[in-house]
């Protein structure tokens, strides 16, 4: 049982707290898979990326606790997510200060 008990915790740590990030020319929406909130892009703090062999992971962090915490993760569709940046480098300018 603790075997159990350990992966249900491994998975709540890693799989459970992924979100799902769409973006769009005014704000990006952020799911859960039950709710859906909005965010304008001015309300992010922060953008860390990680690089792991498989998979990219990206954390956008918020200047304020939204509705799904301070803290989004989320594993992006490598080219969506680098084309929608290049192509919108005007919502993301403020990052670079």
């Amino acid at each position: 049982t603790i075997i159990y008990l350990l992966f249900a915790l491994f998975l709540y740590l890693t799989f459970i707290q992924l979100k799902r990030v769409d973006m769009g020319p005014e704000k990006f929406h952020v799911s859960n898979y039950i709710k859906t909130y909005a965010y304008k892009y001015d309300d992010i703090m922060k953008i860390d990326e990680q690089n792991y062999l498989v998979f990219r992971l990206i954390t956008i962090r918020l200047k304020s606790k939204g509705s799904l915490g301070k803290r989004i993760t989320f594993i992006p569709s490598y080219k969506n997510y680098e084309f929608f940046i290049e192509q919108n480098p005007e919502l993301f300018k403020h990052l670079l200060v």
